[in-house]
């Protein structure tokens, strides 16, 4: 800044210190234009003078409704309209791209503040709230064009020339810049190679005139040679940054776009997902996914031609997404993870179920491939994941076809097991004999409804249009002795979706969650979340919006440590649903009105119809899923696991697994630490979609880098039970330290798993291999049943578990 730039900083700095003195003095006024763009100015529609008028661009014409004066609020300014009085903020105060612009009467609403960095026509103006940049929508050089916020990217529709010809107005005060972090030297020059679309056009994708600026385009060409169309593939925690080797710039999503047939541009390196892209497959028939869309790279229009715009658009298996990319490349996942070869089994396993021998019990329905109407019976089969026996029966005696139920585990480990296609009926599995017992019926008909076990041991369930007839599905508990008891003040009506099909899926797959403070809460999947209180006739209490997600069914919700929760994905529409690549932590545990949701960077993937896994230590394995839902179908299916880091926040790629594992699909932890993955389909003999095959994921935990198997101890003595509040010795067969952590044996069915939930334990050492391990006193925290009982080493790998009754 010149000596002359400086003085008139200060002394405007001490007239809008005096502005906020006097009403009377008037802070100076100027016009903002798009000159990169358009050479248009900004200005409020209409010369509107009502609160909730658009701002938009338009020929510069010098009248008031252009003018605007720069008011400074501590370190932002107030943008005001000098016809109006008003002042320019984010309709809402959405944190939303693309929101718009209006004008409101002046507050100190955060929506209101901005921030102005950069100089001459290079200004961008930030909106504090969102810290997304004013924006003209869709680089549009029209007169008309909607002014919004964007998420800031360096393009020219969000550069601002302020006040040419006018008064200067306010410049913000000078802060020390903020130097990058500095990323690890890369040990040698990386490998560069071409990306070619080898299927469809057999040329080779480039920057766009060899062009060295950010924001220039990126296309496809016949192959030369030339730097321009050479590419590195540097590994991030969760994919690849693709560096040009002409220029040192990345390929990125344009203004981190969630647009379908938004351009791939090159800018400089940034930590951001629509920098991040996930390599798979190999040959000339590999995908580039970019990670905040989980979009593939994809020629526009399927177009052969040179010249032809390289986008994001949804991956759909076309020959335009599908690319050979030079063999010295390094494109295998970040984290190693290994899957077993699918195994057959004699049924679609829509339902499964752990038990405490390290089994799994799986279901289907009356039959081992399709499903409907009431017939009384259900296709059952044990699976022993160590040995691989399989041992099939037709359950006949509880007069219950168990397709779609609500399941809980009871406090002695026994499965209660009720509604579905039998919609009235209530079944227990007792896995230490292997029998089926019918208990008392359900007063309302349900299924796909929710269902979760309680500190005292019973079970509520809430919901279930899907059986049944269609009516508010109020919650009901059930207790040995007592059977189903109505609990008239919590009605399902309150927690429902605004899906688009018929009433009849919005109250489906709820995810509940016993709290440490006694009440149950409803996560999901509608975005507002809810308490509920089972006591008298029960009651329910908003906690408030889950934050920007929107309804999120046939997503996870995960209990991954003591009243945290993890949110992950899910569509807004039940069929035919766009999936996301949301996700959220939840934490419950200030409770009643102190709920705190935490949006996170999201997954890799756009996933709906997917099953998410807690591990022992924590973190959160995704699996299968579609990027749109297609009931019954293969389509838009999603192959790579990845698994999610509650140190970091940050989701990592796995390895792909074989089968499609989508509708009717289940996933759970085994008992040796696995995760077996089965199911997908159900609908009809000789279907193709029908996937009868499991198969095991070995997690990175269990792995050193090159692969091998970590060395992982043994408990060789600990109890079969324990009481809340015990404190017990654990011994294991190795020295050192470790720590100790249950996992709650599960089951799920149609994306839902809520008796799934995670304590880490605390422990100390008495001596080498002796460890004093605490069972938490709140049995809200440690609900009544069967648990694994992991413990780790100091590398984090963890033993086979124990199972142990806690009750």
């Amino acid at each position: 800044m010149s000596f002359h730039s400086r003085v008139l900083f200060s002394a405007l700095l001490f007239l809008s210190s005096l502005f906020m003195i006097s009403a009377h003095a008037q802070p100076a006024s100027g016009t903002i234009i798009a000159e990169q763009l358009s050479g248009r100015c900004i200005g409020v529609g209409g010369s509107s003078q009502a609160d909730g008028a658009n701002v938009i661009q338009w020929d510069c014409v010098g009248v008031e409704d252009q003018r605007f004066a720069f008011n400074a609020v501590g370190s932002a300014f107030q943008i005001i309209a000098d016809h109006s009085g008003k002042c320019l903020a984010v309709e809402n105060t959405s944190n939303t791209q693309g929101a718009s612009v209006v004008q409101y009467s002046c507050s100190q609403d955060p929506s209101m503040l901005w921030s102005v960095e950069g100089e001459g026509n290079d200004q961008i103006i930030r909106a504090n709230h969102s810290n997304m940049c004013l924006n003209v929508a869709g680089r549009s050089a029209a007169n008309g064009a909607n002014i919004v916020q964007w998420p800031c990217a360096g393009g020219i529709n969000e550069k601002w020339a302020i006040n040419a010809g006018f008064d200067s107005p306010i410049e913000p005060p000078i802060e020390p810049p903020v130097e990058p972090p500095v990323e690890p030297p890369i040990a040698d020059k990386p490998n560069f190679a071409p990306i070619m679309a080898e299927q469809l056009s057999g040329k080779c994708i480039g920057v766009g005139s060899s062009s060295l600026f950010n924001n220039a385009d990126v296309v496809q060409w016949e192959c030369i040679d030339e730097q321009d169309q050479s590419f590195a593939f540097l590994k991030v925690d969760n994919g690849f940054r693709i560096v040009a080797e002409h220029s040192g710039k990345c390929l990125a999503v344009e203004n981190a776009s969630q647009t379908p047939g938004a351009s791939i541009r090159q800018y400089d390196c940034e930590a951001a997902d629509h920098f991040t892209w996930i390599v798979q497959g190999e040959g000339n028939d590999q995908t580039l996914r970019v990670a905040h869309t989980g979009m593939c790279m994809n020629v526009a229009g399927v177009s052969v031609a040179d010249g032809a715009d390289i986008v994001q658009w949804p991956c759909g298996g076309g020959i335009n997404e599908k690319w050979a990319i030079g063999s010295a490349l390094d494109t295998t996942p970040v984290k190693p993870s290994i899957w077993t070869e699918p195994q057959d089994l004699p049924l679609v396993a829509v339902a499964a179920a752990n038990l405490p021998s390290g089994q799994i019990l799986l279901w289907s329905a009356y039959s081992k491939s399709t499903f409907g109407g009431e017939r009384g019976f259900t296709q059952t089969a044990l699976f022993n994941p160590i040995t691989g026996i399989v041992t099939e029966k037709q359950v006949v005696e509880t007069n219950h076809d168990m397709f779609c139920p609500g399941i809980s585990q009871l406090a002695d480990g026994r499965w209660l097991i009720s509604g579905g296609s039998n919609a009235a009926v209530s079944s227990i599995y007792e896995p230490q004999n292997d029998t089926w017992t019918q208990v008392e019926d359900l007063n309302i008909a349900r299924g796909y409804h929710g269902q979760t076990t309680l500190a005292d041991g019973s079970a509520l369930t809430i919901g279930g249009s899907w059986s049944g007839p269609n009516l508010d599905k109020i919650g009901e508990v059930w207790s040995q002795g007592q059977g189903w008891v109505e609990k008239p003040g919590i009605s399902g009506y309150g927690l429902e979706t605004a899906d688009i099909s018929e009433s009849y899926r919005a109250d489906n797959h709820m995810w509940l969650f016993q709290a440490a403070n006694g009440l149950v809460f409803h996560a999901g999947p509608s975005k507002l979340m809810n308490w509920i209180d089972i006591n008298g006739e029960g009651n329910v209490l908003s906690a408030g919006l889950r934050d920007d997600d929107n309804d999120a069914m046939n997503g996870n919700a995960v209990m991954y440590d003591v009243d945290k929760i993890l949110v992950l994905g899910g569509a807004q529409d039940y069929d035919n649903g766009q999936g996301t690549n949301n996700a959220y932590t939840i934490d419950i545990s200030a409770g009643v009105g102190n709920v705190v949701v935490e949006k996170l960077t999201g997954m890799i993937h756009q996933r709906t119809l997917h099953n998410s896994v807690v591990l022992p230590n924590g973190e959160v394995v995704i699996v299968g899923g579609q990027s749109i839902s297609e009931l019954f179908s293969d389509k838009a299916s999603v192959f790579n696991a990845e698994i999610w880091s509650p140190e970091t926040g940050l989701f990592t790629e796995l390895a792909p697994m074989a089968i499609p594992r989508n509708y009717h699909a289940v996933a759970l932890l085994l008992q040796d630490g696995r995760i077996a993955v089965a199911g997908s389909g159900l609908c009809g003999e000789g279907c193709p979609n029908n996937h009868f095959e499991i198969e095991m994921l070995t997690p990175p935990y269990l792995l050193n880098q090159d692969g091998t198997a970590a060395a992982r101890s043994i408990i060789t003595s600990a109890p079969d039970q324990l009481s809340h509040g015990d404190a017990s010795e654990i011994q294991v067969d190795s020295t050192g330290e470790h720590s100790f952590a249950l996992v709650r044996l599960s089951a799920p069915t149609h994306s839902v798993n809520n008796d799934q939930r995670r304590i880490p334990l605390d422990s100390v050492q008495i001596a080498s291999g002796r460890f004093q391990v605490n069972i938490p006193n709140n049995p809200n925290i440690v609900t009544p049943g069967n648990y694994f009982l992991f413990a780790l080493n100091s590398a984090g790998v963890p033993s086979i578990a124990k199972t142990i009754n806690i009750r």
